[in-house]
């Protein structure tokens, strides 16, 4: 398995849960050295052609499976991000190669919008290669059945091709604490992302201002350090708002703050799962979020958190309303059916399970040929 680090420490934990069925080995670059499952691997790809790093890091990849398995034994490849599984999948591995492709912001762009996105000549390059890859992957992995959809139809692949995979969480030490919003019209409201132009962190500001019946102590978690003077600036004659900007945040810290705040709301323009939604309902925090891309089935259709549109200030103000004037009983009521829903679908051994269910069946596809 190659990619992302938080989803490779939930697959390392198959090595115990399955021990003597199943065993996982990680080759990466991004950790600090080596360890008994994790191989680490250094490469290098020149600045000047850095939109080529694709081709660099698959090269190295496959080196590094072909290293491997002189002295492992391996039925699958699983590909973090599926455009490096490109090369290896050219040169040959001789296993099936599963590859995941974990967001929308490359599909989204096209040749009729490329010159409105940051850099959209080039995420129009990747969105190519990301076609041709996935192509060639014997089993694409999509964290949602929106970006399922999405995909088969921007990349012309065969559905069958294409299984939806949960992202899912470690929930222990979580505590469900449903019973919140104790000390209106006083309310702490947490807003957790990196991207704060995806996450829309402007129209929340602004549905918050308009709030005026309420006072807002507002956390903000992941956006860069370089934003908090901008924000400080925007919101220091703000009667309703007081700022607690936290910047980028270990785990520990995200969910500590789900954890002590009332109300988790990120108003995302664009999300093909919103995982912060996934930990905000294992910790029974209200949840304000949008009808975009995967969230609705995070937040099962409304059912378990509250819904507006995108990119509308107005409605988002109007949702957190709905959600601080309900009745206790119907904000717990709606927090009961969030973890209920998290437990069914978002926890790190479901997701565990139903990846070996793919797996398995990628490898018996294959040598069914």
């Amino acid at each position: 398995m190659v990619g992302p680090a938080r989803l490779a420490e939930n697959l390392l934990k198959i090595n115990d849960l399955r021990k003597g069925e199943h065993q996982v080995f990680i080759l990466t670059a991004d950790a600090e050295q080596s360890s008994p499952f994790v191989f680490k691997f250094h490469y290098k790809c020149p600045k000047l052609v850095r939109i080529l790093d694709f081709l660099f890091l698959g090269f190295a990849y496959w080196r590094g499976i072909e290293k491997l398995r002189k002295s492992n034994q391996f039925d699958v490849v699983l590909f973090g991000n599926a455009i490096y599984s490109l090369v290896p999948s050219l040169l040959g591995v001789g296993m099936p190669v599963v590859g995941m492709v974990n967001d929308d912001h490359v599909a989204v762009v096209t040749f009729r919008n490329f010159y409105k996105v940051p850099g959209g000549r080039g995420l129009l390059f990747v969105k190519i290669v990301e076609r041709i890859a996935v192509k060639k992957l014997r089993t694409v992995l999509t964290c949602s059945d929106y970006l399922k959809r999405f995909i088969v139809a921007q990349y012309g692949i065969q559905s069958a091709k294409v299984q939806r995979l949960y992202q899912g969480i470690n929930d222990e030490g979580i505590e469900f604490q449903p019973l919140r919003l104790k000390a209106l019209p006083d309310v702490k409201i947490v807003f957790i992302k990196h991207r704060h132009d995806i996450g829309r962190l402007s129209d929340l500001l602004t549905a918050l201002e308009l709030l005026k019946e309420f006072r807002f102590h507002f956390t903000i978690i992941g956006p860069p350090n370089s934003t908090r003077v901008s924000l400080e600036e925007r919101t220091k004659n703000t009667r309703n708002i007081k700022l607690n900007f936290l910047g980028p945040a270990l785990q520990s810290v995200v969910h500590q703050q789900l954890h002590v705040n009332d109300l988790l709301c990120i108003p995302s323009s664009i999300e093909a799962l919103g995982l912060a939604n996934v930990e905000g309902m294992a910790h029974g925090i209200q949840i304000v979020s949008t009808k975009v891309g995967g969230i609705p089935e995070v937040l099962d259709g409304g059912e378990a958190g509250w819904l507006c549109e995108p990119c509308d200030p107005v409605s988002l103000a109007n949702a957190i309303r709905c959600c601080l004037t309900a009745t206790p009983e119907t904000r717990a009521n709606i927090s009961e059916r969030a973890f209920a829903h998290f437990k069914a679908n978002f926890r790190a051994k479901t997701m565990l399970d139903n990846l070996l269910q793919i797996l398995t069946t990628a490898i018996h596809e294959h040598h069914a040929r």
